[in-house]
This record gives structure tokens, sequence and C-alpha cells, in this order.
């Protein structure tokens, strides 16, 4: 998301950080929406609600219940129901982000969001 609107990720910015920027670089992040619908309490609840879906996946795996940093034998107590709210909740982040990211109404796009930068690159699906 950060390239896609011409910024660059820190090397050292852990998952919170990049969650946080990824949401702002296209005004999704609550803090940084604009007036208007996005800017309602009920949109900022919301995705408020998404930050954490991306922060709570990222400390699913870390607590070793994902391949990434787990021990070497398999998670005990979680099931199907586990990896279906993982899953569904991933895609809804992505889902959300990158809607947004391909909507040519999104406020990042008119500079009213994310400090007014314009997007560098087309729309994804969008021809040359």
């Amino acid at each position: 998301m950060l390239i896609e609107r011409g910024l660059s990720p820190s090397d050292k910015a852990d998952l919170p950080q990049l969650v946080r920027d990824s949401q702002a670089a296209i005004g999704l992040h609550p803090s940084s929406v604009p007036t208007g619908p996005d800017g309602s309490d009920a949109v900022k609840r919301i995705l408020g609600g998404i930050t954490s879906i991306a922060l709570g996946l990222g400390e699913l795996r870390n607590r070793g219940y994902g391949t990434g940093h787990g021990p070497a034998s398999a998670p005990v107590g979680l099931g199907p129901r586990h990896a279906h709210l993982a899953v569904n909740a991933a895609l809804t982040w992505c889902h959300v982000m990158l809607d947004t990211l391909d909507d040519p109404n999104a406020p990042w796009r008119s500079g009213k969001g994310s400090g007014g930068q314009p997007n560098p690159r087309p729309s994804i699906g969008s021809k040359p």
C-alpha cells in the first residue's frame, strides 16, 4: 500500500506501524479520515476495528499459532473455526484497503486525506 502510494516503508517499522501508515496513506486510519461519510463516528469506529483486525492477526501469528514464529509442534486448542475467523478477518482488511486504493472517488485521490498526496500510479485495473 505504501509503495503503491509512492511512500517508502521504514525498514525498522513493526507491524502496528506499517498498518497505521498503510491505512493513513489512503485515508483509512481513524485519526486521519477526512470530513464527510468516512469521517462519521460510526465509520471511524469501524476503521478502528479493521486496524484491530490486522494487529490481532499479527499477534495470533507471533504467539505461536501461525507457522512463522511457532514452535515445532502443532498449536493446541485451535480449530477450523479459528482458521475461518483469521482468514475472513484478513479478507475484510484486505478488501477494504484494496477497494479504497482502487476507488476513483476516494478522498485520498482528491488530496482531502492522507496529507494530500496524489496517487502516483493509475488505479488497479485501469489501462495506461
